[in-house]
Parts: structure tokens; C-alpha cells; sequence
């Protein structure tokens, strides 16, 4: 995968270093000043670069793995619109701002009238963003709004390269908070330039425009841009897109798979089909929003520049705090509802369940009480009074005293009323409800062992959590022993941070004192010293699942088991595992015990595990001979077998058992002994090296022998 991203980091070259037109000659007319607008910012900050080569790289990653999933899911944008203007003509219509978020939200779900004119071999790759657009509900304050500032100022003109526009202390207008508004600046920019995208994640994050370009309602409009479409174009940059010449010459290009080869800029409206390079059979889109011809002949994106849009909203990516910015939606006078129930939810041990749920105040007043009631089964249960301070926009835990629940599933439902004793302005979002199974509190019973071998994965009664619903635990075709194992493939896995997890069934572990867990892992990083690590840990859980307590964690060269390799790396020898133990023994007064092991990716090489054993740690008494006789070990250290001499007092059956550390019997056979010395010998080829314990019982004792194993 790592090969497959090339075409798209060429094509990111041109677009975040300049690919400047040249305005002179026989393109006299207005333009696009992206390209410009990011070579100038380039020089001027470095940390421009850096920041835009990420965000790329992002992109790149997200389309290599097929882009967001979240299809069907519409993406809103909360738009506030800063009208800078120095003539009265510049301070466009309240009309005017929202003829062009009309445009916006037609262009972007392909609802525009014009789809007609796409050409037929191009309407396949014609996509809807699921993109929606609108003018801020409120401001940052938390104060209803109407989506649009206005700022008189005393600048005729404002440059592409100062960047004025984007602060009152030099003319323009402050913007709006930009993790959850997207910041468009209306305001003089003369010189024939139509408007210019900064991409999110720096200070001048947002979208620039003329006012002679801005919507479709207005008297000064330019006739060949008169329908709104710079703001598409620009904003299509704000999400990422190229201009669709990529670099300029059929040797490059925007990096989308669906947009063709071109030669360079359309203007006017071609005809199609116009063919600028020979590998096109179709020619020019010069009909797609990220071309430059007319308003009148745009009428497409396509769907793989949908894909890297939407891909802007993925987990990691700089636009998902629009996920949850609510800035779409009107703020109430009173407004309360539940964000978000954390408990009941999920595999919970039965008997007394504990209400906690999240309040959030999503009008204009500060709440100070409320009631919040809770349901079990559709059955009220509870009915509790809520005093407080919650300030707009803020949220808060609230917790409410337990109820008694039995074993089975549940649905639970929790809504607010009443919000300083006055209606609730709009309740769609008073309630939420969860579902959750109270467990039986009893585990399968320990030793518990899980080889991955039995072709089911997750095996029976396992659970996976996979939050970005892309790469996550899976079962690879190789193991330490057997054929099977539980991998992460981080080699292809490029969503740094993500965490996906694994966690085992409920185990009883109260019949013992001591408990303990091994396991096998094979791990080789994709590079010794590259700066990224993925990371295992192990976790625990005595109440069914609910809270869980770190017992084990590895990262970097202590994760490792073998040299590192730019290769994707399979284990194919039993010296590349290495067995890892973790101390159960402050679970023993759980009957529903859970092991959780979480992966973290960063991107580095792959992570197997296999042969987890959860048993009772035995007490050896270590070198202390019974009633049974003397036995002695050699070689001590051994390699391929131990022979064991045994000066038995009395003959008889013995039994000869091989332990490890853990206490997980490994090899147990009976001889038959007579008075005096025995010799035997045990194969010691199948294990890995460590140390192990050679125990010999009869009926009248037992005696335990360490062995060291190279």
C-alpha cells in the first residue's frame, strides 16, 4: 500500500507548492488563487508546508483504504460568512449570502439542475459528497445568530498574499472559531482573482471571495460567474481537492482515480469532447467544479473527489470536530437534553445497576434544575430532581442512585424535562436510550486455553472493538504451535492512534489462589529507530467487563521479538515468539473475570499472538526433596533432552510432569520405577527457551526440580 500512495503524493506536489497560471496573455480573466495563495504561504511559513504535506499524506491514506466509510451519513457544515466591504455595493444582501448556500447544498449533493449536461461516458462517476451546508446558527458565545458579520473597512483592496481580510486589526474580520466553522471572507480582492482556500488546521483556515462572484442573487455580478460556483470551487479546496490539471501536462495529475488526465486549465465552456491528452478517450471533465471554466458549464465532482472530501471527516482527520460542532441547529431559550448514557450500557454483572448519563444544555440560559427521568423495560422507575450550573454548550455527568436489575437484556431510556421549571424549546433531544445484558456473574471455569485454532474468529464468546471500522484483529494462517493465531496488520494499517481490542470470555477464577495468563507474540517493527511504535497491551476486568485495569503493556524494542524488517513481517520460526506472562491473582474474587488485549497501530509492521492459557499458578517448592527419593538433572541447561536420574527409595508407578512458569503442564508421562537408581529421559525440542519445572510424584510424594532450557 505503501507504493500505491505515490500517485496521489505527485499529484499533492503542484497542488501545495503553486502551480501558478500565468495572467498574462490570452487568459485576461478572473482566477482561482489557491495555488498562488499556497506558494506564497509556503515561503512565508514553514510550518505551512509541514502542516499541508500531513494533511495530504492523511488524505492519500484514507483514499488508499477506500476512504471514509460512513456513507449515507450527511456531513453538515456550519458556514459564517464575514462581509468586508469598502463600497456600499461590496456589503451584499442578507438575500445574496443565502443564494449561495442554496448553490452550495445543490452542488455538493448533485441536486443542481444543470446535472443534465453531464456527458454521458461521465455521469457513472458523478457523486454526491453528502455534504450540506448553512448559515451558523449561533455564535461562539453561544448567542443565536444569523450566520453573517459585517465589517465597513477603509481597504479598497485586499491582497492575496497579506491575508488581511482575516483579521479586524488589519481591515478585515476576525474569524469564528475554525474546529467548528468554516470561515468565508466576501471582501475586494481585485487584480482578476476570483477567491483563494486555505486549508483547515491553520490560523488562516477558510475561503476568500470577491462579492462580484459570491451567489446567484445580486446586482454586480460577474456575468461569467454569476451562479455561484467559485464558492464550490474554493470550498472543494478547503476539502482537499486539486484542481483537476493536478501539476499542468498529461504527465500529472489531481490524484483523483476517476477525474482524467488534462492537459491544463479549461476556460469558457468547451465542447465536448475536447481532448487535451491522447490517453483520454473522452477528454477534458471540464464540466467538474475544480476546472476553471464558466459557472454555466460546471455542473460535477466526481465520486472519488466525494471520497477525499468526506475522507476530511474520518477519525484523525481535521474536520471531525464538524462531527459534533451543532452549529446547524438553532439555540432554544431552555434547552436540555442527554448527550449521552454512560452506564447502563453494554455486558454489565447483574443485580444493582448504577444510572450515569451525560446533561448537556443546549440553549441560551444557564440551566439551574431540571427533572430527569429513567425508564427500564418501557417501565418508569425513577424520577429524580437535578440541581446545578450548567453554562450553554457545557455538558455534565450526572449519576443517580442505583436500581436492581436481573439477569438478561434490557433496554434503558433516560430523558430530561422541565429545564428551570419552563418547557423544553425543542425535545428532540431530551431522550436517549441504551441497551445493555445484565450477565449471570458466572464464568467458564480456568484452566482456559485458545489456540485460534478452531477456524471461527473471533472465537466463540470472544468480542472485538473496532471504532474506526476499518483494520482490526484478525486470524492469520501461522502460529507458535498449530496453525493459527490472532494478527493486527499494521504494515497496511495507516490510522495512527487507533485502538482496536480483543477481549476474552468471562472466566471464573475464584477457586484459586493464584492466577496467572501466558501468552505467544511475534512482533517485528517496520523500522529500529523511525520514530513510531505500535503497542499491545493487556488489560483486566472483575466486573464483568465494565472497568478495566492496565496489567501489562508493550511498545517499540521491548515489543519486539525479532529484527526489524520493511518488509511485511510473518513469523516463520519458533525463535521469532517469545511467551509474555501477566499476574491474574487480583482477579481470584471474580467469578466474571475479563482479559482485554488493545492494540494501538502506528503504522509499523505486523503483531501476532497466540496460545493464551489462563490457569492456577502452582506453588513449586523449588529444590526441596520428599519422601520419594533424589533426582537429579542433566545437562542443566539443556537443549534437545534432559535425562533424569531418580534414587527411588521404594519401587512403583511414578509420574514425571514438565511445567512452565505458569504452571501450564506441558508433558506428563508414568514409569515404572524399581528400588534403587532409575534412569529417563524427557524430548525438550518443542519448547521455546526459558526456564520450566520437572516435577516427580508417587503416592508416597513429590519432589520439583528447576530446568533451564536453552
Amino acid at each position: 500500500m505503501r507504493h500505491q500512495l505515490l500517485r496521489f503524493l505527485l499529484a499533492i506536489v503542484f497542488f501545495t507548492f503553486g502551480y501558478s497560471l500565468n495572467l498574462s496573455g490570452q487568459n485576461l480573466r478572473p482566477v482561482c488563487g489557491t495555488d498562488d495563495y499556497f506558494q506564497v504561504q509556503s515561503q512565508k511559513d514553514p510550518q505551512f508546508v509541514q502542516r499541508n504535506a500531513a494533511l495530504k499524506r492523511f488524505i492519500a491514506d484514507q483514499l488508499a483504504k477506500g476512504g471514509n466509510p460512513s456513507r449515507g451519513t450527511i456531513y453538515q457544515i456550519p458556514i459564517v460568512v464575514h462581509v468586508v466591504y469598502n463600497t456600499p455595493d461590496q456589503n451584499i444582501t442578507d438575500a445574496q449570502v443565502q443564494s449561495q448556500i442554496d448553490v452550495l447544498n445543490e452542488d455538493f449533493r448533485r441536486l443542481n439542475a444543470d446535472t443534465v449536461n453531464t456527458p454521458a461516458p461521465f455521469k457513472p462517476v458523478a457523486g454526491d459528497a453528502e455534504i450540506e451546508f448553512c448559515l451558523a446558527a449561533y455564535d461562539p458565545a453561544g448567542n443565536p445568530s444569523s450566520g453573517i458579520t459585517r465589517t465597513s473597512t477603509n481597504k479598497s483592496v485586499f491582497s492575496l498574499g497579506s491575508d488581511d481580510i482575516k483579521s479586524a486589526a488589519t481591515g478585515g474580520a476576525d474569524p469564528w472559531p475554525q474546529t467548528d466553522y468554516l470561515n468565508v471572507w466576501v471582501g475586494p480582492l481585485g487584480g482578476g482573482l476570483l477567491g483563494y482556500a486555505a486549508p483547515p488546521g491553520g490560523s488562516g483556515s477558510g475561503v476568500v471571495i470577491g462579492p462580484e462572484y459570491f451567489g446567484r442573487v445580486g446586482t454586480n455580478l460577474d456575468p461569467s460567474f454569476d451562479l455561484g460556483r467559485t464558492a464550490t470551487h474554493e470550498i472543494g479546496h478547503w476539502l482537499s481537492l486539486a484542481h483537476t490539471w493536478g501539476g499542468g501536462g498529461c504527465a500529472n495529475d489531481d490524484g483523483i482515480s476517476d477525474t482524467p488526465v488534462q492537459d491544463q486549465a479549461n476556460f469558457g465552456c468547451q465542447t465536448f469532447p475536447h481532448i487535451s491528452c491522447p490517453s483520454e478517450v473522452n477528454g477534458d471533465m471540464f464540466m467538474n467544479y475544480m476546472d476553471y471554466s464558466d459557472d454555466d458549464c460546471f455542473n460535477l465532482f466526481t465520486k472519488g473527489q466525494a471520497t477525499a472530501m468526506r475522507a476530511m471527516f474520518a477519525p484523525g482527520g481535521p474536520l471531525v470536530s464538524f462531527l459534533t460542532s451543532g452549529g446547524c441547529q438553532k439555540a432554544g431559550f431552555n434547552d436540555l437534553g442527554v448527550e449521552a448514557i454512560l452506564d447502563p450500557a453494554g455486558d454489565q454483572c447483574g443485580g444493582k445497576s448504577q444510572a450515569e448519563i451525560v446533561l448537556k444544555n443546549y440553549g441560551q440560559n444557564v440551566v439551574n434544575s431540571a427533572e430527569i427521568k429513567y425508564e427500564l423495560d418501557g417501565n418508569l422507575i425513577a424520577i429524580n430532581f437535578w440541581t446545578g450550573a450548567l453554562s450553554p454548550g457545557a455538558s455534565q455527568i450526572v449519576t443517580f442512585p442505583s436500581f436492581t436489575v436481573s439477569i438478561g437484556t434490557h433496554s434503558f431510556r433516560a430523558y430530561s424535562t422541565k429545564p428551570n421549571g419552563s418547557a423544553d424549546i425543542d425535545t428532540s433531544n431530551d431522550t436517549l436510550s441504551s441497551t445493555f445484558e445484565a450477565l449471570n456473574n458466572a464464568g467458564m471455569p480456568i484452566p482456559y486455553f485458545e489456540g485460534f485454532e478452531s477456524g471461527i474468529f473471533p472465537p466463540q464468546n470472544w468480542q472485538m472493538t473496532n471504532s474506526d471500522n476499518l483494520t482490526t484483529w484478525q486470524p492469520a494462517p501461522i502460529g507458535r504451535s498449530g496453525s493459527g493465531s490472532a494478527f493486527m496488520d499494521n504494515y497496511n494499517y495507516s490510522s495512527f492512534g487507533e485502538a482496536d481490542e480483543l477481549l476474552s470470555p468471562g472466566l471464573d477464577l475464584t477457586p484459586f489462589e493464584k492466577v496467572g495468563m501466558s501468552f505467544h507474540l511475534a512482533y517485528a517493527r517496520y523500522a529500529e529507530n523511525s520514530g513510531f511504535t505500535d503497542t499491545l497491551e493487556v488489560w483486566g476486568s472483575g466486573d464483568c467487563g465494565k472497568n478495566f485495569k492496565l496489567l501489562w503493556k508493550k511498545y517499540g524494542n521491548d515489543l519486539s521479538t525479532t529484527a526489524a524488517t520493511t518488509s511485511s513481517f510473518v513469523p516463520l520460526s519458533a525463535s521469532q515468539w517469545r511467551q509474555e506472562w501477566v499476574d491474574l491473582t487480583d482477579f481470584t474474587d471474580s467469578t466474571y473475570v475479563v482479559i482485554k488485549f488493545r492494540h494501538i497501530t502506528n503504522y509499523e509492521n505486523n503483531l501476532y499472538i497466540d496460545n493464551i492459557n489462563i490457569t492456577e499458578i502452582f506453588s513449586l517448592d523449588i529444590d526441596d526433596a520428599l519422601t520419594v527419593g533424589d533426582l537429579v538433572l542433566s545437562p542443566n541447561p539443556a537443549s534437545q533432552e534432559v535425562n533424569l536420574s531418580y534414587d527411588a527409595r521404594t519401587g512403583g508407578n511414578i509420574q514425571v510432569s514438565l511445567i512452565d512458569l505458569n504452571g501450564r503442564q506441558l508433558l506428563s508421562k508414568t514409569f515404572s520405577a524399581s528400588t534403587g537408581t532409575n534412569q529417563f529421559a524427557l524430548p525438550l525440542t518443542q519448547l521455546a527457551a526459558g526456564i520450566y519445572f520437572v516435577r516427580l510424584s508417587s503416592e508416597n510424594g513429590e519432589i520439583v526440580k528447576k530446568l533451564a532450557v536453552e
